[in-house]
């Protein structure tokens, strides 16, 4: 495999990274406009004293879902070794998002079978979108409590970290004074949930809510995963959040709808009758078996 040779250039800052992303989220996916907006970015990074490769992809539309991924795979052939080459690095980044739904997951391995290196690699991807909605229907009164939840799952592994957050306001602009629920995740800690509002773990409620009233909706996930390789330990990381990031919306008042610009259904997701009747029935057999003792 040829080898790349590029001395000048340098790995980012990972604060370089944030504040682009941050950059995205705020001023590139604006809901001023009648429209709801993804986003999904990925990136591949492999770094080694004799070659530097980065890979980034990015997809956003408008009143369309969204999905890219980016990954490397670098090895240096050596035919003196078990394994046939000296070095290997990889990495992967794949992000989609939709309204209500995002997926993000990265991974990267460093590995050697020569005499000792430094060597790293890592995968990044991040997914967001921008919604609408307004309350509307005939309910008892002219407010309702709203309860928005973030509902958040995945695992680590090595060198990773997870975040996201969610945004609410009615003006359309987002700021340091909206409405937000924001989580971080790294390994060997417990996930962290952040609220503006109520006292949270993932989930906010906003009282007394006017009807007719239209809010504005942004939701981002991202994670990260890295590996470096030296004095012959290989190791590896990843960040599998690939089917997470769920948002839900409801009322109090169930007289009242959630209408949303995307047309997609906020509302958590009630379990199928064949579930309660398979559970009636599996209760029924057992209070049977119970008298039978």
């Amino acid at each position: 495999m040829v080898t790349f040779k590029h001395p000048k250039t340098k790995v980012l800052p990972m604060k370089f990274y944030r504040i682009l992303f941050l950059y995205l989220l705020i001023f590139g996916y604006s809901p001023m406009s009648a429209a709801y907006t993804t986003y999904a970015q990925a990136q591949a990074v492999g770094l080694d004293s004799q070659f530097f490769q980065a890979g980034s992809k990015i997809d956003q539309n408008t009143d369309a879902n969204s999905f890219t991924s980016d990954s490397f795979i670098y090895q240096t052939l050596d035919s003196s070794t078990p394994s046939g080459w000296s070095r290997r690095l990889q990495a992967l980044g794949t992000a989609s998002a939709g309204p209500g739904v995002l997926k993000a997951s990265a991974s990267a391995g460093a590995f050697i079978d020569a005499p000792a290196g430094i060597f790293s690699t890592s995968g990044l991807a991040e997914a967001g979108f921008t919604d609408s909605f307004t309350i509307r229907g005939a309910g008892t009164g002219p407010f309702t409590d709203l309860t928005v939840h973030y509902q958040v799952s995945g695992g680590l592994g090595g060198k990773a970290f997870a975040e996201g957050g969610l945004f609410l306001n009615q003006g359309g602009l987002f700021l340091d004074r909206d409405q937000f629920i924001s989580f971080t995740e790294a390994p060997n800690e417990l996930r962290n949930f952040n609220c503006l509002g109520s006292t949270c773990s993932g989930t906010l409620t906003l009282h007394q809510v006017a009807v007719d009233s239209t809010f504005f909706i942004k939701a981002y996930l991202k994670v990260y995963a890295a590996a470096f390789e030296k004095n012959n330990l290989g190791n590896s990381s990843s960040a599998d959040y690939s089917n997470t990031g769920r948002i839900f919306l409801s009322l109090s008042d169930p007289n009242y709808q959630l209408v949303t610009n995307s047309g997609f259904n906020y509302s958590p997701v009630p379990l199928p009758a064949s579930f309660w009747l398979f559970g009636s029935g599996l209760l029924v057999m057992l209070t049977r078996l119970g008298i039978k003792k």
